[in-house]
């Protein structure tokens, strides 16, 4: 049977069924896929009548096309449309990226992005990826420069649209809850392959990321966008889109001041303190924390005491203090009008707590929400971080769903809180281990750093770098605790006319945070800074001891240059809870969510037994950052909805992390232990995973040892390209050391 007689028969079915149905004259839609096996007369690719229709669209590619053929209720052929997705993802849907389904997803605004390779003349507008265009910009510029040798035109600007998906409070719709609705702000890219190409999110991590991840994640980083990344064929082949993950707030607007094109509308984790700031009152001799906020997430409950900002280790009772605090503040937050959500059903009055529908799970089911809102069958996802749980969970979710899935840098939620807690602990002891064999490395390197610097760089006696490292934390703690005499080492002045002093907990959270970073100036500060803390010049070592001031303290320079422990003496943006805070990688914003996508709760005292078993295992280095990170969560007070990570086969994810140093036991990911990437290895049975030896948090960051990251880079392209995942287990070998700068005075 030729196929246009098949297409007839078929048509005049379906309609016959319609009809039967009381639907009346119905439209018969057909999708046909290319294979070998069919007639040729019905071949997209090169035949006559319908494939000569077909073949007129340059993407026609041999893994066939869609050719979607609509019929008249007599079953002749009406209509023929070609569409340029591929087969695979092709969903059969009405709606896309241009017209989204409107009870779902609405475009408020749109604006463009032009190619860097354009030049143009002074005083145009740029239409930067923060400095977007208007279409009315867009055609002006396209009619100044049409004349031109090299005319702009329309490919080469790409589009970014901005708009908000509606999602129901809870997806559960038994329950009153499915009737309060949520605006979610979201965001698309329509970059070269145009706007039928298949769709990726790009999710940078957090939790705190937001839709701008699409520019972040994708224009920031990289001036030629065609450059070897992991997310140069993003551009070149896929719409990406993101979204502003519930209570989540915009961290930045888009055109350098010049507008954010869309508000958040939705409750946002950042703003339950607005309004909630206190100007400290002058003149006292003491300040803590009650003096800058009323804001009950800053907050304990009346009558419960706020500890130092940076609790001791090794000191039992003021951990204990910390976790009582903690408990106390989760529940005041927790129980904040701020986060009611209420709504009439049945003739009665329900309120919930937005906090208990804010988690990893939650986030799934509203990207595949906005997936059907886009009419795709399929998604990718390029998950950094955070994101790689946000990946995970989509997949475990909506296997079926999932098209290419990168999980780079891998956070795996566990059975239990204590599980993110123990992770951070190995995590911290990865990035210091990895400090140590920089030291080592510097020994046997004769050609970057002499070796008469070696000793001033990385230790005082021999070339032990940790007991150099023990040997500054007895010296800090010995100044702290009064028991040095003489001038004070690690103290300044303040305006109240009183010393600030460092502390060894001080000093691990300086040591902690920067080396979370794939820069490698920030590893060599650290070391740097260590040597000064540890040597005898006086001036390098308050030079040193004031910029652990500064960077343990979070930010609290201000545009005038105040610093708030030498006005006030106490680090209020440290304890600063509700505020996101890059320095700090921590709080209401992480817990959360967290909070929910973890299991297990403890008390105070049970929080306080899981810490002293731990102590066995972990140096106080190493809890105190695992303390900071994760010590609230513990005690976090929502219901928990755990979020369920892979484990689906058919899924072939690449699996992407830091690699660990087998002389010295430890990872490099500070932020992410190696043990996590094995984990999610284990979750998705068809996947791979691909490792790099370098430092730092994401492979692929391009600030350090870029020749050595840069197969690894490749391999992601080439899988987002064509779907080809490299052998498991493969490595990508570091080819730079990474050594303490020779460049100090003398």
């Amino acid at each position: 049977m030729r196929a246009s007689t098949w297409i007839h028969w078929v048509c005049l079915v379906q309609w016959l069924v319609a009809r039967a149905e009381g639907h009346g004259d119905a439209t018969c839609m057909l999708q046909h896929k290319v294979q070998e096996s069919l007639d040729p007369a019905f071949d997209c690719q090169d035949g006559a009548g319908i494939e000569a229709f077909c073949a007129k669209n340059p993407k026609v590619t041999a893994k066939g096309v869609m050719c979607t053929v609509k019929c008249d209720s007599d079953g002749a052929v009406r209509e023929i449309v070609h569409d340029a997705v591929s087969l695979e993802d092709a969903s059969g849907s009405t709606w896309s990226v241009l017209e989204p389904d409107p009870e779902k997803l609405q475009w408020h605004y749109t604006g463009y992005f032009l190619k860097l390779t354009v030049k143009l003349d002074p005083g145009e507008p740029l239409c930067l990826w923060r400095a977007l265009c208007s279409k009315e910009e867009k055609d002006g510029i396209i009619e100044h420069h049409k004349h031109d040798a090299t005319p702009v035109t329309e490919d080469d600007f790409w589009t970014l649209k901005f708009g908000y998906l509606t999602v129901p409070l809870d997806y559960d719709n038994t329950k009153p809850s499915h009737e309060i609705t949520l605006s979610l702000r979201v965001s698309a890219l329509i970059g070269p392959a145009g706007p039928h190409a298949p769709l990726i999110l790009q999710h940078n991590g957090g939790p705190v990321s937001d839709d701008l991840d699409v520019l972040y994640g994708v224009l920031s980083k990289k001036p030629d966008l065609y450059n070897t990344s992991p997310t140069s064929a993003m551009v070149k082949a896929y719409t990406v889109i993101g979204i502003q993950q519930r209570g989540m707030s915009s961290y930045a607007g888009i055109g350098n001041g010049r507008f954010e094109p869309l508000p958040v509308k939705s409750k946002e984790f950042l703003k339950v303190c607005d309004g909630k700031d206190l100007t400290p009152a002058p003149g006292k001799s003491h300040y803590d924390l009650r003096d800058f906020t009323s804001c009950e997430c800053n907050l304990p409950e009346e009558g419960v005491e706020v500890p130092s900002p940076f609790p001791d280790p090794e000191d039992e009772a003021e951990m204990m203090k910390w976790f009582e605090f903690t408990a106390s503040r989760n529940r005041n937050c927790y129980n904040s009008p701020y986060w009611e959500m209420k709504v009439s059903s049945g003739g009665k009055d329900y309120t919930y707590n937005f906090l208990d529908y804010v988690g990893t799970q939650m986030l799934a089911m509203d990207l595949d929400r906005l997936r059907e809102a886009l009419g795709a069958k399929t998604l990718s996802i390029n998950g950094l971080s955070y994101g790689t749980a946000v990946g995970a969970a989509y997949a475990g979710a909506f296997p079926k769903s999932v098209d290419k899935l990168i999980l780079n840098g891998n956070v795996v939620p566990g059975h239990d809180v204590s599980d993110y807690y123990e992770y951070t602990a190995l995590a911290s002891r990865q990035g210091l281990t990895k400090l140590v064999q920089m030291c080592w490395n510097a020994r046997y390197d004769k050609t970057e750093l002499h070796k008469d610097k070696i000793q001033e760089l990385c230790n005082m006696d021999g070339f032990d770098p940790v007991e150099f490292f023990m040997k500054v934390v007895a010296k800090v703690k010995a100044e702290a605790d009064g028991a040095t005499s003489g001038s004070s080492l690690y103290s300044l002045p303040t305006e109240l006319n009183t010393r600030f002093t460092m502390t060894p907990a001080m000093l691990y959270q300086f040591m902690n945070r920067p080396i979370s970073s794939g820069t490698a100036g920030q590893w060599q500060n650290v070391l740097e800074k260590l040597s000064d803390l540890g040597g005898s010049n006086k001036t390098r070592l308050e030079t040193a001891t004031r910029a652990v001031f500064d960077e343990v303290c979070a930010n609290s320079v201000t545009s005038v240059g105040q610093r708030d422990w030498e006005v006030y003496g106490y680090c209020k943006e440290f304890m600063n809870y509700a505020k996101l805070d890059f320095n700090i990688d921590c709080g209401l914003t992480q817990n959360a969510v967290r909070g929910l996508d973890y299991a297990g709760r403890y008390t105070p005292t049970g929080a306080m037994s899981f810490y002293k078993k731990l102590r066995i295992q972990y140096e106080g280095v190493e809890l105190y950052w695992a303390n900071i990170k994760a010590g609230a969560l513990l005690t976090w007070p929502a219901q928990p909805t755990p979020a369920v990570l892979g484990y689906r086969s058919g899924v072939r994810a690449l699996i992407v992390n830091r690699d660990y140093f087998v002389q010295i036991w430890g990872l490099y990911d500070r932020s992410t232990p190696f043990a996590a990437a094995q984990q999610m290895r284990a979750a998705f049975p068809d996947g791979v995973e691909m490792i790099w030896q370098g430092i730092g948090h994401i492979v692929g960051e391009g600030r350090w040892d870029n020749e050595g990251s840069k197969s690894c880079l490749q391999w992601m392209d080439t899988y987002l390209l064509t779907g080809q995942l490299p052998i498991d287990g493969f490595t990508c070998h570091q080819t730079e050391k990474l050594l303490p700068s020779s460049s100090l005075p003398k």
